[in-house]
């Protein structure tokens, strides 16, 4: 029992973790492009990150633009903010969790 005044609670719950396998093609919302790649929201996550080694090829960032675009045939493909795309998921990352609370 605290002597300084803090609730203490035992908790119970579930943790849900998303994994997708690797190979597996999701379609995502284009959220913000960086000459590093592109960030996609999934919806529930903001934590997708294709870089621009992964996107097709021959792909450009465009500095004046501030977003990549894919030259097909004679065409420039825009990857807009807001737009969907579909991807293939080829890593999965996981980062360590933050530090505990310093009692």
């Amino acid at each position: 029992m605290a002597a300084d005044g803090t609730a203490q609670v035992t908790l119970r719950f579930r943790v849900v973790v998303f994994r997708p396998a690797l190979g597996e093609t999701l379609v995502g919302k284009v959220l913000a492009s960086t000459p590093d790649g592109i960030q996609v929201s999934l919806d529930f996550t903001a934590a997708v990150f294709i870089p621009w080694t992964s996107l097709p090829s021959p792909s450009r960032f465009s500095p004046e633009e501030g977003m990549w675009y894919w030259s097909y045939e004679d065409h420039e493909l825009w990857f807009e903010t807001g737009q969907e795309v579909r991807f293939k998921v080829e890593e999965v990352r996981f980062h360590a969790p933050l530090e505990p609370p310093k009692k």
